[in-house]
């Protein structure tokens, strides 16, 4: 794997460290998360490329306990959404939808690009 990856990924990682050290990211938050996994997953891919195994399961690790806190972070997210029961509550529209269905619709543009009467 080229060096410049490598040195990127790495640069991601310690920059995601870096900040979370001077209170710029949490180290629960989705941004720093993402980071560490992007960052430990090519790293991850270059040692294996190498038959780095240490280095394959520290980088390994890293990306999957960061992208496993992505994954909760996203599920807290969602969990905290209205369940979609509540959009029975909106007002319904104005404006009525057209009538002619998406398979008569798809069914008339078959016959006009093929030629078919």
């Amino acid at each position: 794997m080229d060096q410049t990856a490598q040195t990127i990924a790495a640069l991601t990682i310690l920059a995601a460290f870096g900040l979370s050290q001077f209170g710029v990211l949490h180290e629960k938050s989705l941004l720093y998360l993402l980071l560490n996994a992007l960052g430990s997953e090519v790293l991850a891919f270059a040692g294996w490329a190498v038959h780095q195994w240490a280095f394959v399961i520290l980088e390994g690790s890293w990306m999957l306990i960061s992208a496993a806190g992505a994954a909760q972070w996203i599920n807290r997210r969602l969990d905290a959404l209205p369940p979609w029961s509540a959009a029975a509550d909106l007002p319904a529209p104005t404006r009525s939808l057209p009538t002619r269905s998406v398979a008569s619709s798809l069914g008339r543009l078959m016959k006009e690009i093929s030629g078919v009467p």
